[in-house]
C-alpha cells in the first residue's frame, strides 16, 4: 500500500515530483556533465515506463557512488569472504566510521549514523547482498535474507535476474539514488552531517 502511495505522488501533476528531483541532480557540481545525461535519462526512462532500462543503469549509478562515498579496499573484500554476518556488520561499522573520520565506531554522533548508516547498511545488506552474503544471512537472519532480493545488482547486471522491471521497483531505485546523490553532494562540499 505504501508504494503504491507513492507511486501515486510521484505521478502527480505529470511527474512534477521526478521533474524537480531531476533539477536538483542537474545542479550539484561534483557530477560531470556525461554523468548529469544518464540521470537525466534514467528519470527521462522511468517517466516512459521503460522499467528494464531504468533499474539496471540507476544500480549502475548507485554502484559508482557506493564506491566514491565508502570506498572499500581489496584487503577488506577477501577478508569478508569466510566471515559471520556479525563479524560482516561490526566490520561494516569500523569502515563507516572511518570513512566520516572517526576514530571509534562507538562515539558515531548519533545524528550522523541515523541519518548515513542506513543508507551505508543498505548498500552492503541488501542492494550489494551477493549469493555468498545471502546464504550467510540465511543460515544466520531471516530478516534480513527477506530483505535482500534476489533482483540485487549483481543478479541484474549480470543477466541472471530478468523479472525485476516494475514501476514501484524503478521508484525505489530513483528515491535511493536520489538519497545517495544528497550524501555525495554533502560529502563533495565537506558540509557536516
Amino acid at each position: 500500500a505504501f508504494t503504491k502511495l507513492i507511486i501515486k505522488e510521484c505521478r502527480k501533476n505529470h511527474y512534477q515530483p521526478i521533474v524537480v528531483m531531476g533539477g536538483r541532480w542537474q545542479s550539484y557540481r561534483f557530477l560531470s556533465v556525461s554523468r548529469k545525461k544518464i540521470l537525466h535519462d534514467i528519470l527521462d526512462a522511468h517517466i516512459r515506463g521503460k522499467y528494464t532500462l531504468t533499474i539496471p543503469v540507476t544500480m549502475a549509478q548507485i554502484d559508482h557512488f557506493h564506491n566514491w562515498i565508502f570506498p572499500e579496499t581489496r584487503e577488506n573484500q577477501m577478508q569478508k569472504k569466510n566471515k559471520s554476518l556479525e563479524e560482516i556488520t561490526a566490520q561494516q561499522q569500523v569502515n563507516f566510521a572511518r570513512h566520516f573520520g572517526m576514530a571509534d565506531h562507538g562515539k558515531i554522533p548519533a545524528k550522523v549514523y541515523f541519518e548515513l548508516y542506513p543508507v551505508y547498511y543498505y548498500f552492503k545488506n541488501v542492494l550489494f547482498a551477493n549469493q555468498r552474503l545471502r546464504d550467510v544471512q540465511k543460515l544466520q537472519n531471516t530478516d534480513l535474507y527477506r530483505m535482500s532480493s534476489p533482483n540485487n545488482r549483481h543478479a541484474v547486471l549480470h543477466g541472471h535476474k530478468t523479472g525485476y522491471a516494475s514501476e514501484g521497483r524503478s521508484l525505489k531505485q530513483v528515491l535511493f539514488l536520489d538519497k545517495v546523490l544528497q550524501t555525495a553532494d554533502r560529502v563533495y562540499k565537506k558540509e557536516p552531517f
